[in-house]
């Protein structure tokens, strides 16, 4: 029976084949998130403009992410709808807000395994 040591982790590749193209994604180059941040953006953006991360890395861990942030400007026009995010709001100031003045951004966070040499 192999350990958990003894398995093999994925590769980044084959993890972003999985993922559905509108989840947005944090790629970090380590095992934490003090590690420089190598990819922010969509899964269907990564090929576009991952600026050469190399797929075949393998991923320490996985997790989810939350940033909250306040929504400082509408245009709610017919045609248009946008929102200007403004500050992120701490999760512990988050009830000195409306809910409806918040924007939520809920991101897979992929840490890769350190590469040696």
């Amino acid at each position: 029976m192999k350990t958990e040591s003894m398995m093999e982790r994925p590769m980044l590749g084959q993890f972003l084949d999985v993922l559905i193209n509108s989840d947005r994604i944090v790629i970090y180059d380590g095992e934490d998130s003090k590690s420089p941040e190598l990819y922010r953006g969509y899964v269907a953006c990564f090929n576009y403009d991952s600026g050469g991360i190399d797929t075949s890395r393998r991923i320490a861990k996985t997790g989810l992410g939350c940033e909250i942030f306040r929504v400082e400007k509408r245009d709610l026009s017919p045609f248009v709808h946008t929102k200007t995010l403004g500050a992120e709001v701490p999760v512990e100031n988050i009830s000195d807000f409306r809910y409806s003045d918040l924007e939520e951004i809920i991101y897979t966070r992929i840490f890769l395994e350190v590469q040696q040499g």
